[in-house]
């Protein structure tokens, strides 16, 4: 049972906690100090009781004199994070009852013991000695996985590095390996400093239950011993040297199962049981008897009659050793031929891909009906792999090679057995067996392993056929069936069969996955209440016509002294900081400010008088103070020009627009294209065409709208603006900078289901799932950047707040009111801690040396020394403790807090709503999109119009995006965009010409022709044999947004992927970025003569113009009955 000690903590519940502090500091010391005896004396009573009733290895560890004991064999009522799960049991394990259960941690819960006071049970101070054990099964390392620690607990009242000590699981060498850290405190022997014990060896995650135990006495560094399953480890103090100095000594908490506040990458992830802790050296005889395991007998499974059933176990430690009771599967489906192409996916209770460990098995069971006579089974594989006939072994192949890089021999084509049959895939091993069947029905159970340490858990082509000895292999079937032939034809028909049931398995298991719905429905009401205004506007087509009007009147002279003369010159030379901002507090937008002056005091324009107007005396300065400060500053034309306008009184003007008649409404069939492309990327076919320009319904745009938004080539459509955005960036081997994990998956799901915005970046800024699988948390990475949380941090502002700190890397933005503490306190958020100014965020000393000569004052300034410590904290206005209170609680780490102060403001979904206005309309109601500061919206009240409706939406995207497509203005014929968007007034009479993006091209073309992608795997290990964050598969790409850069670090030829190329050459040409180790919400659009070439003479234009037998264009040619209809 748990102690009755105990509290139950998260990462957002703290009550408990809060009751048991709040107590510590109202009573009385004495008091407290006898109640806290009292209750250690029952539960060691209580404790004792139980672990005599258990089983026998509670025994031996009541034995061994524990102080403390925590075993986990009763119900007891756990919240969110925290349950009751099977432990180590036996006959696996002797020593353990059959149902014994341990308890499953993740998400950062933990167990809470108090301290007992001074010189409790649980303090250790220099010469006592201290051992530790525990059964531990972890399911995932997330950096130091706390087993039970004592202080760093993050608790008010005590110092953030007050580690008394510490006993976790850390990675080593991809294993879990012992962990023990402890804070010497200071004293004579100097500061206080860090000092951790790592082993040199651990055990494989996902491998099953283990026992771990360490003693040490402190002052004696060279009395640390640890074990794993009996064994006496080796390992080294790796961090602060061994230490005779003595340990902090303090009355913070104990913490079973985490530490750091409930910090994600210090907290245990899996399962713990029968963990104690000793104030004596424990023998090691002792420890190395602990661990006991017996492997279960052979079991296989016996097989359902007309059914291939096929089940994954796992996760496994290794790519080699079958299970001989692999227990109950990972997931299980049904198929009809006994072939494999990928695994399904694995998701987590947000829905985001996860993955499934190191490697699994993958077993089919089958029975099949033979009529007498001879056979030949033929098996593939390119992993350990066995095959059982009516339960006997009949074949068992090798486990998969790997490594080598890049530098194998390139292997011929195997030799086939019968003509025209496909061969093994490369690396696949084949076997051929004989097998004489006297006729009836015969149980077939095939293992295969997948993955393997440092590999994907790829398939590579295995697959079990059958032949008479003369025909074709097929595909093995249940009963009599005939499976596909094992030719290229067949396979391909194979893998498109399976490859779409997979799919569609993938989908019902995200969503039935997704436990978060209700959550984030519950929110979405909420913020209706808290973040909605009351618009003025009832529809878009309203709003742009009112601001039309309004323009017309107050229009000023566009022949007026000042619009003429005036306005040019402050628009190159002052607007910039004293328009679109107000540096020095003055605008000179502002007639008022004019007048009256800046923090000066001064009045920059004194009506009728240049020699007593400020604004003169700086812009004919000699001196530092000099306006503009940048360039030659003004010419005496231009200074003459400034004088007059004072003289003349120094009025300003409205600026004078140019408004057209709002613009027509365009055809049914200008329409139905523009609405195909900018939501499916493609052009709409023929038959489409037809139909709706015959349909006489009145309401057949805005069906013809649903029906796309409804079609799943729609999030398709979208997914390579995001890449851009967020700076999605895989490699397609070897990190470079700024390289991502392949997180583009995780774009293209969430929005096939249609999350909302604001969960949407909530994923990401918390990076969840899988870093190398496709999940969200692939865009963590920032491979050679020695702080890629600061990247991270840049992104999402320029995405979802519309503001720019890519100068902050370095130094204060001259052109923004960030700086250098504003991106290093979001880094350090997402960091979960403090984070360190490395050497390359500063700007080398002889650039201000001309400042320190006397010269003019730098627009830049440095402000964060190298090597200094920025803390965690969110740097723009705060959501208020009444709001972050009801979305998520105050305690949750601090990405979550980033997050929610992201998303649960008006500022993301009014970035959000623009950036979809500017994709529909082709200019944002701000410009630039993704830096705001400086360019307030040129309609604000229809930007807090759209705001409303997308929040009161639910922040869906396919809404907003049907709100602004129903609208006459999207409907309407298109215009020029302006010279300069950004400083444009933008009226909207219609909307503006956009130019496909280089995917949608790509798409069209391939739509076009009829044809479909059929280019290869995109990746350079097509046998396997690497790591996933070493050399990337990307599958076989089907999209234009499904392709990555090809260069390689030496642009070897021997790594050409010459059909790749032909694609990704025609991508460049039109603007797409093949490297994105920057965000961009703008691509390089200009025309230029490479783009007609490249489609008309490259290679990819060649393929789909050709006359061939997969083309549609060939289908029609022959159709045609004359070259006029053709």
């Amino acid at each position: 049972m748990i102690q009755s000690s105990l509290l139950l903590e998260f990462p957002h519940q703290k009550n408990l906690n809060q009751v048991y502090q709040l107590m510590k500091t109202r009573l009385s010391c004495i008091f407290a100090v006898w109640i806290v005896l009292l209750i250690g004396f029952v539960v060691a009573i209580t404790t004792r009781a139980c672990a005599e009733e258990g089983s026998d290895f509670q025994g031996q560890i009541t034995s061994a004199n524990p102080v403390a004991h925590w075993s986990f064999t009763e119900s007891v009522a756990l919240a969110d994070g925290t349950s009751l799960a099977p432990g180590p049991r036996g006959p696996l394990h002797p020593g353990f009852s059959v149902g014994n259960t341990g308890i499953a941690l993740k998400g950062g819960a933990h167990l809470v013991i108090p301290d007992e006071g001074m010189e409790s049970r649980f303090d250790f101070d220099q010469g006592d000695s201290f051992s530790v054990e525990a059964m531990v099964n972890p399911a995932d390392l997330k950096g130091y996985s706390a087993i039970l620690t004592k202080g760093r607990t993050s608790n008010v009242g005590f110092p953030s590095d007050n580690q008394n000590w510490a006993f976790r699981l850390t990675s080593v060498r991809g294993q879990a390996g012992v962990n023990f850290l402890f804070r010497s405190r200071a004293g004579e022997r100097g500061p206080g400093d860090w000092h951790r014990w790592t082993s040199k060896v651990g055990f494989e995650v996902g491998s099953g239950w283990h026992h771990v135990a360490l003693s040490y006495t402190f002052g004696k560094p060279d009395s640390l011993r640890a074990y794993i399953d009996g064994i006496e480890v080796e390992g080294k103090w790796d961090m602060g040297g061994a230490t005779a100095a003595p340990p902090v000594v303090d009355d913070d908490e104990v913490w079973l199962g985490s530490t750091m506040g409930g910090n994600l990458s210090n907290s245990f992830h899996g399962t713990l049981d029968e963990v104690a802790l000793y104030r004596r050296v424990v023998p090691g005889e002792i420890f190395k008897s602990r661990f006991k395991y017996v492997p279960p007998p052979l079991v296989l499974p016996d097989p359902t009659s007309g059914v291939l059933q096929v089940n994954m176990h796992g996760p496994l430690s290794s790519d080699g050793s079958f299970p001989n009771d692999p227990g109950e599967p990972l997931i299980a489906w049904q198929q009809s031929e006994l072939g494999f192409l990928r695994l399904p996916l694995k998701y987590n209770d947000w829905g985001i891909r996860e993955d499934w460990g190191t490697a699994v098995m993958v077993r089919a069971v089958t029975e099949i009906e033979l009529e007498p006579g001879d056979y030949e089974f033929l098996i593939r594989s390119r992993a350990a792999t066995r095959l059982f006939i009516d339960r006997e072994q009949m074949v068992s192949l090798p486990k998969q090679k790997r490594g080598g890089g890049a530098h194998n021999l390139v292997k011929s084509i195997p030799d086939v057995v019968r003509p025209g049959m496909r061969p093994s895939a490369m690396d696949d091993v084949e076997k051929i067996i004989s097998f004489s069947s006297l006729g009836g029905r015969h149980a077939i159970v095939m293992d295969v392993m997948v993955g393997g340490p440092r590999l994907r858990l790829d398939f590579g082509e295995p697959c079990l056929a059958i032949s008479n000895a003369t025909d074709m292999f097929q595909l093995l079937t249940p009963g009599q069936q005939n499976g596909s032939p094992l030719t290229d034809e067949g396979w391909l028909g194979f893998v498109d069969r399976i490859g779409k049931q997979l799919d569609a398995m993938d989908v019902e298991h995200r969503r039935q996955a997704d436990q978060q719905r209700a959550y984030w429905d519950e929110r979405h009401q909420y913020a209706a209440e808290r973040l909605t205004r009351e618009s003025t506007g009832r529809n878009i087509d309203q709003l742009v016509g009112r601001r039309i009007a309004m323009e017309k009147q107050k229009a000023g002279d566009p022949d007026s002294f000042f619009n003429k003369h005036v306005s040019p010159i402050f628009a190159e030379h002052c607007y910039r900081c004293h328009g679109e901002k107000e540096r020095g507090d003055f605008n000179l937008q502002s007639q008022e400010r004019l007048f009256a002056g800046g923090e000066s005091g001064d009045a920059a324009v004194v009506p009728g008088k240049p020699e007593a107007s400020y604004l003169m005396e700086l812009v004919t300065s000699d001196s530092g103070d000099r306006m503009p400060p940048r360039g030659a500053g003004l010419n005496e034309k231009q200074i003459e020009i400034l004088g007059e306008w004072i003289t003349e009184g120094g009025r300003l003007d409205s600026a004078p627009v140019e408004i057209t008649e709002v613009l027509p409404l365009v055809d049914d069939l200008t329409f139905l294209r523009r609405v195909w492309l900018d939501l499916l990327g493609v052009s709409p076919p023929v038959n489409v065409i037809r139909q709706f320009l015959k349909d006489g319904d009145h309401d057949k745009r805005s069906q013809m709208i649903d029906r796309l938004l409804a079609d799943e080539r729609w999030a398709d459509n979208w997914v390579g603006y995001w890449q851009d955005v967020l700076a999605e960036n895989p490699n397609l081997l070897k990190p470079m900078l700024n390289n991502t994990g392949p997180f583009r998956y995780w774009i293209l799901e969430s929005l096939r289901d249609n999350k909302p915005m604001d969960r949407f970046a909530t994923e990401l800024i918390t990076m969840r799932g899988s870093t190398w699988g496709g999940g969200a948390g692939g865009f963590g990475v920032a491979t050679l950047n020695d702080v890629p949380m600061a990247a991270k941090a840049h992104i999402i502002g320029t995405a979802f707040l519309g503001v720019n700190m890519k100068c902050a890397r370095c130094h204060d933005a001259p052109y923004h009111e960030t700086t250098q503490e504003t991106l290093f306190q979001l880094a350090a958020m997402l960091n979960r801690k403090p984070i360190k100014v490395p050497a390359t965020s500063s700007v080398p000393s002889a650039f201000f040396e001309h400042v320190n000569a006397g010269g003019r004052e730098s627009l830049i300034d440095v402000t964060l020394d190298i090597g200094s410590m920025v803390n965690p904290e969110w740097p723009f206005e705060v959501v208020s403790d009444e709001d972050m209170n009801r979305i998520i609680s105050s305690d949750q780490d601090s990405r979550v807090r980033f997050a929610a102060n992201v998303t649960f403001s008006r500022r993301f979904a009014e970035v959000i709503v623009n950036r979809v206005w500017k994709r529909l309309i082709g200019a944002g109601l701000v410009e630039p999109v993704d830096d705001w500061e400086g360019h307030p919206p040129v309609d604000p009240a229809l930007l807090a119009f759209l705001t409303d409706e997308f929040i009161r939406g639910g922040y869906d995207l396919r809404l907003l995006t049907s709100q602004i497509m129903n609208s006459k203005l999207y409907q309407r014929a298109a215009q020029d965009v302006p010279a300069n968007l950004s400083e444009s007034d933008r009226f909207f009479e219609g909307p503006y010409r956009r130019r496909l993006a280089a995917e949608q091209i790509v798409d069209n073309a391939w739509h076009a022709a009829g044809r479909e992608m059929n280019l290869g795997h995109l990746t350079m290990d097509i046998e396997g044999r690497l790591a996933p964050d070493y050399f990337m598969n990307f599958g076989q790409p089907k999209h234009a947004w499904e392709f990555t850069t090809m260069a390689n670090e030496r642009d070897r030829p021997s790594l050409a992927m010459p059909k790749m190329q032909a694609v990704v050459d025609t991508l460049l040409a039109f603007g797409w970025r093949n490297s994105r180790q920057e965000p961009t919400s703008h691509r390089i659009e200009e025309p230029n003569p490479l783009q007609p070439g490249v489609l008309a003479n490259g290679v990819m234009g060649s393929w789909l113009t050709q006359l061939t037998d997969d083309s549609e264009l060939t289908t029609v040619c022959i159709e045609a009955e004359s070259v006029s209809q053709l």
